[in-house]
């Protein structure tokens, strides 16, 4: 698993949808 700039954020978005739900998000 590399760890890219956009794998990375991807991380993060994915993390952050799971805390906070896909409506902050979008």
């Amino acid at each position: 698993m590399e760890l890219s700039s956009g794998g990375f954020h991807g991380v993060l978005v994915v993390g952050f949808v799971a805390e906070h739900g896909v409506e902050d998000v979008a």
